[in-house]
């Protein structure tokens, strides 16, 4: 519809012509793709991406998707490696329950966020 209003029985095709998909709601999507891919090297890819793409293509479509997925894998990461690297050390040190470190690991990468 013209005016903004998503018509009834309207295909998902068709929806996504009218309803713009912001940075907020792409996140999550960006995420998921990536953890289904299964890249082992994303994040020496993404970084070499990042050194080699001229700057009319930083500038473009492709550069904001590049970064999108930046903002991906290093949630991913800090979502999946911090905890896990806190439990480990802490385990090692003799100190805390790798949960309790990893929550608090997890509390961390969150307020850096």
């Amino acid at each position: 519809a013209a005016n903004g209003a998503v018509a009834a029985g309207a295909t998902a095709t068709e929806l996504a012509a009218e309803v713009p998909v912001g940075a907020d709601a792409l996140q999550p999507l960006m995420m998921l793709a990536a953890v289904h891919a299964q890249l082992p090297t994303a994040a020496s890819s993404i970084d070499f991406a990042s050194r080699y793409c001229s700057a009319d293509a930083a500038a473009s479509e492709l550069g904001w998707s590049l970064a999108a997925l930046e903002a991906a894998t290093r949630a991913i990461l800090a979502e999946e490696v911090a905890p896990r690297l806190a439990g480990a050390v802490a385990e090692a040190a003799g100190g805390g329950t790798e949960a309790e470190l990893g929550a608090e690991a997890k509390l961390a990468a969150e307020e850096r966020a």
